[in-house]
């Protein structure tokens, strides 16, 4: 796969996650939480690409378990949101103790879940997932940064009193959505390749 075709992988994860919920509710809340708060379901994100590929290609494979292995995805990607979520608390600075993020038990509200799901369905190699891994990360960090300055703007401009909140954020992930597919779909036609 050409390295110049991650921003595409980046626009269509930043779609999906967007488009389908995968994650959002972490993205549009206001609560605080900040390093760990992005970096963790990113983490998640990018320790399934390493994972998922190896152990449903090479471990379950033999198996011949068919469509029954999509089953496994479940388990396996809360495990992993668990392990960025422990990752992320024992690095993150501060003299504070953090308590564990409940959402990792629900794979960042499906998050990974839906990246391992895109990495198993679309990746032909090792070096396939780690890419849409990496793609899915940096979609998902944007998506954040993105909403994130949104949020801050929004506390400084007139905004009316009914749009305040989650539902501009609502709104702005839904434009950001429909760019991302436009991007998306501008370079795969570019590319010649298809989805």
């Amino acid at each position: 796969m050409n390295p110049f075709f991650l921003p595409f992988v980046a626009a269509v994860a930043a779609n999906s996650f967007l488009t389908f919920g995968f994650g959002l509710r972490r993205l549009v809340s206001a609560e605080g939480g900040g390093f760990p708060r992005v970096f963790a379901p990113a983490l998640a994100v990018i320790i399934a690409g390493f994972t998922v590929w190896p152990v449903f290609a090479f471990f379950l494979a033999p198996f011949s378990l068919g469509y029954l292995e999509m089953m496994f995805l479940v388990p396996f990607s809360v495990l992993i949101s668990t392990v960025s979520d422990k990752i992320i608390r024992s690095v993150s600075l501060g003299t504070q103790k953090q308590t564990a993020d409940l959402s990792a038990f629900s794979a960042y509200d499906g998050l990974t879940y839906a990246a391992a799901f895109m990495i198993l369905r679309l990746a032909t190699s090792f070096i396939d997932a780690l890419l849409f891994a990496s793609g899915a990360a940096v979609g998902y960090f944007l998506c954040a940064i993105t909403l994130h300055a949104i949020r801050e703007r929004s506390d400084t401009e007139p905004v009316p009193r009914c749009l305040r909140g989650i539902p501009l954020m609502l709104i702005a992930s839904g434009i950001i959505a429909i760019l991302a597919s436009f991007l998306a779909s501008a370079g795969f036609l570019a590319l010649g390749t298809h989805l």
